[in-house]
């Protein structure tokens, strides 16, 4: 594999850590907000959502990060 097409490999594996990151912690913090305007609490819901979403992010980070990492071992690369 070329530098140029690893390097384009790595920032994208860098690019949806932070796409998954970002749209989790969003997705919880608006299910939070609408249950929190559903049940007339006042920021409760939307810090757990957020809470949940960081929990929710980081499972996936760590599935994505797992896939990759048997994938290369897989193959036999090793970078050195």
């Amino acid at each position: 594999m070329t530098i140029r097409r690893e390097m384009l490999v790595w920032f994208s594996l860098v690019a949806q850590l932070g796409i998954i990151m970002s749209v989790s912690i969003y997705i919880g913090y608006r299910a939070g907000f609408w249950l929190d305007q559903v049940t007339g609490t006042r920021m409760w819901f939307p810090i757990g959502g957020t809470l949940v979403g960081v929990v929710s992010g980081f499972y996936s980070l760590y599935r994505l990060m797992a896939k990759v990492m048997e994938r290369e071992n897989i193959t036999g690369r090793h970078d050195e």
